[in-house]
Formats: structure tokens, sequence, C-alpha cells
């Protein structure tokens, strides 16, 4: 059963998502939350999250951290800086993005690794 307060802190959740992770800290758990439900064939559960209630607490929530933002000294340019430079900016000019695709293919087994070894080697015995 959905309670008033684990609604609430979900949303919270959401918004606190996005100091971490920008955009991505609501988009991820949304569809997240979608794919699950949908491969469930419960989509009617959405219904239950009570959306408008929701957006409305997450804008109240970002214009008070946005005001706050914009009263301390040289707030202005700290918003453009983090609404144009982090948000936008981490999509298409990030430092992490340096490397050519194929690169990830070597790099992500070693930093999983020992792990990788037991999933390649469960992938094996299918």
């Amino acid at each position: 059963k959905i309670t008033k307060i684990k609604l609430f802190i979900f949303y919270l959740n959401l918004f606190l998502g996005v100091f971490t992770k920008g955009v991505l800290g609501i988009i991820f758990p949304i569809l997240i939350i979608f794919i699950f439900l949908y491969l469930e064939n419960n989509l009617k559960f959405l219904n239950l999250l009570h959306w408008k209630k929701g957006i409305i607490f997450l804008l109240l929530c970002f214009s008070l951290w946005f005001l706050i933002l914009y009263q301390q000294p040289d707030g202005k340019e700290y918003i453009y800086l983090l609404l144009n430079k982090q948000t936008v900016g981490r999509a298409y000019k990030s430092f992490s993005h340096a490397r050519p695709f194929y690169y990830y293919f070597v790099y992500i087994p070693l930093t999983f690794f020992p792990m990788v070894y037991f999933i390649f080697m469960d992938f094996l015995n299918i």
C-alpha cells in the first residue's frame, strides 16, 4: 500500500537525486519504474503515484532551492553554470567521453574483475 509518507519520501529522493546526478537523477528512476511496471503488466500502479502532486512538490522544492541560490553573491552566475555548463555539458562535452567506444570493452570488464569472470562462466553454463 502506498501511504502519503512513502510518496513524500519517493519524491524527496527524486529531488535529492538531482543533486548527485543532475536531471538523470529524475529520469532514470522514473524510467526504471515504468519499465518494471510494463514488464509486470501493472501500469495501473502509476496512477497511485499521484504525479500531479509530485510534480508540484518537485517544482516547489526546485523553486525554493533556486531562489536561495539566486539571492547569494554570484548566484546568477552559479545558476547559469549549473544549468548550462553542468547539465548540458555533462551530456555533450564530458571529459569522460574522451576515449573511443571500443576502449570500454576492455576497461569495463577490468573494472568489475574478478566478478566478470564468474558472470562470464555463468553465461557459458546457460
